[in-house]
């Protein structure tokens, strides 16, 4: 009897993943794929990524457009906008710090950042900030990690943006922000 091939964990098939969601793409946006804006979205759960592609992009627009616009897959969340694309990286990865979620990640992003440079948008809860230093610390050098994996795989830095969110629970932010649209910031 021939032994079946081993299949990886389904939680570490990201790439495959990115191939069912590229599937439910009209193929005119399948060939064009990469001259969107490409955005990876890394961060814990919680902390509001998901809050980020709804409130700041038109993805649901675009996915009421045609069918398999939705982002929704278990094993990765993406996202197809009129002017990007967006991959929302799961929470495990963050915490996964095995070969087999380097390599997992490194599948993936090579097949899809190999000619397209992405922007990473990290987001963080202000909660988390008022945690123990050590916590923040931990926090911070496993987002380092995965993005370390991006930037060796470009050969060059990654551009990373930090995303704070619900900060409307900090004492004084109502303030602040009415200052900050007073300026024009």
């Amino acid at each position: 009897v021939p032994k079946e091939p081993k299949r990886a964990q389904p939680q570490y098939e990201l790439k495959e993943a990115w191939r069912r969601f590229l599937r439910r793409l009209p193929p005119i946006f399948r060939r064009s794929i990469l001259n969107f804006d490409q955005i990876v979205i890394l961060g814990d759960s919680r902390t509001g990524k998901s809050w980020l592609v709804d409130t700041f992009t038109d993805w649901r627009k675009q996915a009421r457009q045609f069918a398999g616009g939705e982002g929704y897959d278990p094993a990765l969340q993406a996202y197809l906008t009129s002017s990007s694309v967006i991959m929302e990286v799961p929470a495990w990865v963050l915490e996964d710090h095995s070969e087999k979620c380097r390599r997992a990640l490194t599948e993936l992003w090579r097949s899809v950042y190999r000619k397209r440079e992405p922007t990473v948008v990290v987001t963080i809860d202000t909660e988390r900030l008022e945690k123990g230093e050590d916590e923040i610390v931990a926090y911070a050098e496993a987002l380092r990690a995965k993005i370390n994996i991006l930037a060796r795989l470009r050969r060059r830095p990654v551009e990373v943006r930090l995303a704070v969110t619900r900060m409307d629970r900090l004492e004084g932010h109502t303030a602040f922000a009415e200052f900050c649209r007073i300026q024009g910031v």
